[in-house]
């Protein structure tokens, strides 16, 4: 279909459907307090944007939110997109068969002051093609362990949370962290190899946690914290809970 512009808008694609928008090079939030959604679900199902190469979430509405989901075994292709930035921007892979491919996508820079985070979340035996990311700023990562995702070639997650709750994960080029929270539960496993230093969030808290039998959070490699000293509600909270390590 020869659609260059779809700001603003949904397109949910399922029952086996396919739909291409070659014409597509760029997609932005364009309601205020919106959730946008595109999203393949099911078996067959296919949405291709095989020229965006840019998403921009809505930064002026507190509620503003665009979903990027795979679904129950469907297929998202986004084979040139290399930039999000803006206000949230959730991109998801949940569920066995579920593809998402972002494998040109470099970066991903969040905002704060919204309800929601940008985030990447591959859960539920679901794929993310995504090789050349190497950042998230104000963005999160949420993993089960049951995902196909890759992880190593990630550099810098700083503002964000790692959130792993359940199988082994290593983020082993991870040198750049700042601000950020890891919660490991489920008898998960998360090693930061790569890390040697890391300086705590300025007005917020941050956690590092391990909770449950069996859990891990290892940093083998840091040598120093360093807190924020200016801001009366800077914190950086590290515990271990119910036989959590």
């Amino acid at each position: 279909l020869p659609i260059c512009n779809i700001d603003g808008s949904s397109v949910l694609v399922s029952s086996g459907s396919q739909l291409s928008l070659p014409a597509l090079l760029t997609f932005s939030g364009g309601a205020k307090n919106y959730t946008e959604t595109l999203q393949a679900t099911g078996a067959g199902s296919r949405l291709s944007l095989p020229a965006l190469t840019k998403v921009t979430g809505d930064t002026s509405g507190y509620s503003s939110l665009i979903q990027v989901k795979a679904v129950s075994g469907g297929d998202v292709e986004l084979p040139k997109l290399t930039t999000i930035t803006g206000g949230p921007v959730l991109l998801e892979s949940d569920g066995s068969a579920s593809t998402l491919n972002i494998n040109a996508l470099t970066s991903v820079q969040g905002n704060s002051g919204q309800q929601y985070y940008s985030g990447l979340q591959v859960t539920n035996h679901g794929t993310v093609i995504d090789a050349a990311l190497t950042t998230l700023k104000l963005a999160n990562l949420t993993l089960d362990g049951t995902g196909t995702v890759s992880l190593g070639q990630i550099a810098t997650l700083s503002g964000g949370t790692v959130t792993a709750s359940g199988g082994t994960a290593t983020l082993s080029g991870l040198t750049a962290a700042d601000g950020s929270s890891f919660l490991v539960s489920g008898g998960a496993s998360l090693t930061v190899a790569a890390l040697s230093s890391y300086a705590g969030p300025i007005n917020v808290t941050a956690t590092w946690e391990a909770t449950g039998t069996n859990s891990l959070l290892s940093f083998t490699n840091l040598a120093a914290i360093t807190e924020d000293t200016g801001s009366y509600t800077s914190h950086t909270l590290i515990e271990a809970l119910s036989s959590g390590d």
